[in-house]
Order: structure tokens, then C-alpha cells, then sequence
């Protein structure tokens, strides 16, 4: 039964999270889908930005039996890009709610690509952690391999 349920972990959540990955890498190299980049300024790009927002909705929506939310940190221009949240832009009024995720805060202080979060009780709205329903939540974090396009 144990094996029943490894390989059902494997083909259900951890082969789904990785393709999905994959595939999201894929439109970040190929920019096919003309996505925001780890390297593009956020001035003059708004429409990369709402064009990346709504591929985000749409991988969570193709695959909600598995991934509730996607969300990229774009550390050097300080903003967050969520299915779920929408664009947040980290200024000074909203930087410590969002730069207290755990998930972050995890992945700054290590020295790996990615890890998994395991289950813990996250604020169904994030954006009111204090009144929301809390429900479980096991997390994939993954960090993008930086480059610079020629």
C-alpha cells in the first residue's frame, strides 16, 4: 500500500509540479508567450507583466487538482507576479507582509535550487493573513537558473 501511494505521489503532485515547471521555463527562454524576465525593467513592460500574470492563472487552472497558486519573485525588481495575488509591486508600505513569506524567506537561506515546504497552515487570503481561513499547504520552491540573453 505504501508503494500504492509513493508512485501515486509521483505521478499525481511531484511529476505535475516539475513538468509545469519545465513548461514555464521553456516560455521564459523561448519567450514565446512574450513573458516578464528576470532581467526586463518594470518600466514600459506592464503589458509583459499582465501577459505573465494571466499564464500564470492559466498553468493553475489547467492543473487545480494539484497547484492552488503560482508565485514568482522577481528579486531584482522587486515585485511579485501571483496567479493568485496579481502584481504586487514590494515598496516600502507593502515590502515586509510579502518579504515575510516563508517561502522566500526559506528559499534566501539556502544553498539549493529548490526545496519542499512541508505541510503548514497558510492564510487562505494572503492578503489578510490575520482574518483568513488557514488551511494546509505543502509548498514547491524552485529557483529560475539566471542567465543573460545575448
Amino acid at each position: 500500500m505504501l508503494e500504492q501511494v509513493k508512485n501515486t505521489l509521483n505521478t499525481k503532485i511531484i511529476e505535475t509540479v516539475e513538468s509545469n515547471y519545465m513548461i514555464l521555463v521553456h516560455e521564459f527562454i523561448s519567450n514565446t508567450n512574450d513573458l516578464f524576465g528576470f532581467h526586463d525593467d518594470v518600466s514600459g513592460n506592464h503589458t509583459k507583466i499582465l501577459q505573465t500574470y494571466n499564464y500564470l492563472k492559466k498553468i493553475v487552472s489547467n492543473n487545480s487538482t494539484v497547484i492552488s497558486n503560482i508565485h514568482i519573485y522577481y528579486k531584482k525588481q522587486k515585485i511579485l507576479i501571483s496567479s493568485s495575488l496579481g502584481v504586487k509591486y514590494l515598496n516600502e508600505t507593502n515590502w515586509p507582509y510579502y518579504m515575510n513569506q516563508d517561502w522566500i524567506n526559506e528559499m534566501s537561506g539556502k544553498n539549493t535550487s529548490h526545496i519542499w515546504l512541508e505541510t503548514r497552515k497558510v492564510p487562505l487570503n494572503l492578503e489578510r493573513p490575520d482574518t483568513s481561513l488557514k488551511i494546509n499547504l505543502l509548498t514547491y520552491v524552485r529557483s529560475y537558473l539566471s542567465f543573460q540573453r545575448e
